[in-house]
């Protein structure tokens, strides 16, 4: 028998540009505006936006602020910016950063918090540390190290 939609001769239909255009139409139609509002009328969350800069006496003050003992974590949240945006302006102003030293207690904290499951970047960000510190440290104190298809073995 015969496939009567493809017979000799005969291109398939999705050899049919007009065909495609009005599909592709039809499925456009469908979107919604992009005036800033959805089909119900509500507005859309905001476009992500580019991160704070902070140039001229913002970025000195930032640089006294450290200078003066402030941790990055201390001063990115006095200027309402990211930590690592703190490292990047200390460093475009020639300001070595200070090694900060996990204390016993926070190391003690990240090696439970691992033990529970949480990941060392979790760690790191809540204890303020860079992963690799926080990594480290759980080496030193004997830790054995998940790999990263063992999480469901702490479940």
């Amino acid at each position: 028998m015969v496939d009567e939609t493809y017979m000799v001769g005969d291109k398939p239909p999705h050899w049919n540009p007009a065909q495609q255009l009005s599909h592709l139409r039809s499925i456009i139609s469908q979107l919604p505006d992009l005036d800033g509002s959805s089909e119900s009328g509500k507005p859309r969350a905001a476009m992500p936006r580019r991160a704070k800069q902070l140039k001229g006496e913002r970025a000195l003050a930032l640089i006294d602020a450290y200078v003066a003992g402030a941790s990055t974590r201390e001063v990115a949240e006095r200027f309402g910016i990211h930590r690592l945006t703190v490292s990047k302006i200390l460093k475009a102003h020639g300001v070595e950063a200070r090694k900060r030293r996990l204390t016993k207690d926070e190391i003690d904290l990240a090696v439970n918090l691992y033990e529970q499951g949480m990941s060392q970047a979790t760690i790191a960000e809540r204890i303020g540390a860079s992963p690799d510190g926080i990594r480290n440290q759980l080496l030193k104190r004997g830790v054995k190290m998940r790999g990263p298809h063992d999480w469901h073995s702490l479940q």
